[in-house]
């Protein structure tokens, strides 16, 4: 034990990053009604008390494969809502590269998606007691999800 400390936390954090455009459907006048793109910036924070045999939560290493996800799903593409029923007829008839979201494009629920995949693709290699999920589509305009055990 460490002096008087009674609870130990440990996280690990990496940021990630990749470009597309989206734009909202709001019931009020917005520059986000026109089709905009962003400049995401992601950071995944980790929380667990459990260590590998190298004495790690996961290597970052093992991360890249998020990035990888985010390349392949997320980078120059277009996030749709599936209400957004014109701009979806566009990404689709022109061999868009696209997402579709089932409710608004914001960074929160691009958040909340986000969080859950990456839970997903690593809940059987971490004991991930506590996910937090923070999107930044600009540098001063940022999101989270967290999510908790």
């Amino acid at each position: 034990m460490i002096g008087q400390i009674t609870k130990i936390d440990r996280a690990i954090s990496k940021t990630f990053k990749f470009e597309c455009s989206h734009r909202l459907n709001l019931n009020y006048g917005s520059p986000c009604l026109s089709l905009h793109g962003h400049s995401y910036k992601v950071k995944v924070t980790v929380y667990s008390n459990d260590l590998n045999k190298n004495g790690m939560i996961i290597d970052f290493v093992e991360l890249k494969e998020f990035q990888e996800y985010l390349d392949r799903i997320y980078d120059h593409s277009v996030i749709v809502n599936k209400q957004d029923t014109e701009l979806l007829k566009f990404v689709k008839s022109t061999s868009q590269k696209y997402v579709e979201f089932e409710t608004n494009t914001t960074s929160e629920k691009i958040a909340e998606s986000l969080c859950t995949h990456f839970y997903e693709m690593f809940k059987d290699r971490i004991n991930i007691r506590k996910l937090i999920v923070t999107v930044w589509e600009t540098e001063k305009n940022e999101a989270c999800f967290i999510m908790e055990k």
